[in-house]
């Protein structure tokens, strides 16, 4: 999993710049989020987090999807609400993941 977590450069904003503020808080959060599980990153965690990594790389692609649909300005309201849906998810499948790498450590003391 190489879980890229959207850079600015496919930016949603670009075709619905009212979106900025909310895409630039879930980038910066999930990025922040990577961070902290890669300081957990050992033998033990490895299947974990990348099984993480996989889900959220898939997210990213229907991310792209999304943002494609919104050049084509099909349902502007609805594609935004899946967009902002999949944030969401991405950051849900990290929380859970921290949560599985501290209850691992937990169990290990």
């Amino acid at each position: 999993g190489k879980a890229k977590v959207s850079s600015f450069e496919n930016s949603l904003t670009k075709f619905a710049p009212e979106m900025a503020e909310t895409e630039f808080f879930f980038i910066t959060t999930i990025q922040q989020e990577l961070k902290d599980i890669e300081r957990y990153r050992n033998i033990e965690t490895e299947t974990l987090i990348e099984n993480a990594l996989d889900e959220i790389e898939n997210l990213e692609e229907q991310q792209q999807l999304f943002i494609k649909e919104l050049r084509n300005n099909n349902n502007k309201k609805l594609i935004l609400k899946n967009l902002i849906n999949n944030y969401q998810q991405q950051l849900i499948i990290l929380k859970t993941l921290l949560f599985k790498i501290e209850n691992q450590k937990k169990i290990k003391k």
